[in-house]
């Protein structure tokens, strides 16, 4: 009698012991399953991300070509405020992909705006510089004339901080006058040659780049720096000059096929650059986010 109840006690157990051997598989598996579908909706969300960024880049571009690239920037705006949204809301990890898109299509609508311009814009060749503010629709002029007037210089400053004022960069944009050799102050200026660096060191700031002085230039390009309206400004102001109300602001160079070259080597370094470095920065916040919520699960068992 006492052996059958033992006997009964331990088929009990090991009764139990299967059941609870199968509830933890039940367990286990579900997790698995669990994890995969996290997996799965990660890369979901990465494609879907690449794909929003890179469309809204190209449709953005089209826009600043064809229309207007301040409207381009309109149209960019508007398109991230969804983004936003659905970051608090959906997932964090959509967050990258606000900073991401706005960065991508606005450096790739100025670059794809600057390759139109270089290769298909109007070349206006052998023309006096002072004949410049007539030709508004024009993207490359050569000039029979043009000099550059260095000593008339103004400047822009804009410091860009990145994670502290040691790590502090700062934008320098200059505007010097390009005028005919027999032009006086009291002269209204048709053109500006502008130039952009970015410099690291304050003391940097008092050595503007070698080639505004440069007058052996081959050719000028038309160009849309952001400060270069405060450059001129400065200029005008410091030496008590007189801009053309259609003065055209030009970028000085010296061969268009290096500057198409450049160009294009530019628009894809932005493009593949952004790209890389938001899958890292997506992936390093899926996975540290998915790894808290197992924690939290993990102590919550």
């Amino acid at each position: 009698m006492f052996r059958k109840r033992k006997y009964n006690n331990k088929s009990k157990n090991n009764k139990k012991d299967s059941i609870n051997d199968n509830k933890k598989e039940i367990s286990t598996s579900i997790e698995n399953e669990s994890d995969s579908r996290d997996y799965i909706d990660i890369i979901n969300e990465l494609l879907i991300g690449l794909l929003v960024a890179n469309g809204m880049a190209v449709i953005t571009s089209l826009i600043g070509v064809y229309i207007n690239l301040t409207l381009s920037a309109f149209v960019l705006i508007l398109a991230c405020i969804p983004i936003a949204i659905l970051s608090g809301m959906y997932s964090m990890r959509l967050i990258t992909l606000f900073i991401f898109t706005a960065m991508l299509g606005i450096s790739v609508s100025y670059l794809a705006w600057e390759y139109n311009a270089l290769t298909s814009g109007k070349t206006i060749k052998r023309i006096s510089v002072n004949m410049t503010p007539q030709y508004q629709d024009a993207s490359v002029f050569v000039f029979t004339d043009a000099i550059v007037r260095s000593e008339y210089m103004g400047k822009k400053i804009y410091r860009r901080a990145a994670g502290g004022a040691k790590q502090s960069s700062y934008r320098l944009t200059y505007a010097v006058p390009l005028v005919s050799p027999d032009w006086t102050k009291n002269q209204p200026i048709p053109a500006w040659a502008i130039c952009t660096k970015i410099i690291h060191y304050v003391s940097e700031i008092a050595n503007p780049p070698s080639s505004l002085f440069n007058n052996d230039f081959k050719m000028a390009v038309a160009t849309e720096e952001d400060d270069s309206k405060d450059a001129i400004e400065d200029a005008c102001k410091k030496f008590g000059l007189m801009s053309n109300e259609n003065a055209r602001v030009l970028r000085l160079v010296y061969s268009l096929e290096e500057e198409i070259d450049e160009t294009v080597s530019l628009l894809k370094g932005f493009v593949i650059g952004f790209n890389v470095v938001w899958i890292i920065i997506f992936l390093i916040m899926a996975f540290s986010i998915n790894e808290k919520d197992y924690m939290t699960k993990a102590s919550d068992s």
